[in-house]
């Protein structure tokens, strides 16, 4: 195993209302970071996930790891 750090900023579903596919926690996470979502990039292994993250406005990779490609676009 290799160990990850603690990331300065965290948002977790406990920080927003609404979670995934809904956009707020992508959009509370760049505002932590002091970022726009324009200067994101969210990697995700789930629909709902890409759909949050290109709805925040931000660059999403998908990853194949849970789900087929198809279900990713």
């Amino acid at each position: 195993m290799f160990p990850l750090p603690v990331p300065a900023v965290l948002a977790t579903d406990g920080g927003v209302r609404v979670g995934k596919p809904a956009p707020e926690g992508y959009r509370l996470a760049a505002e932590r970071r002091g970022i726009g979502p324009g200067d994101c990039i969210v990697i995700e292994d789930g629909p709902a996930g890409v759909r949050a993250g290109k709805a925040a406005g931000m660059q999403v990779v998908a990853v194949t790891t849970t789900h087929a490609r198809a279900a990713l676009t």
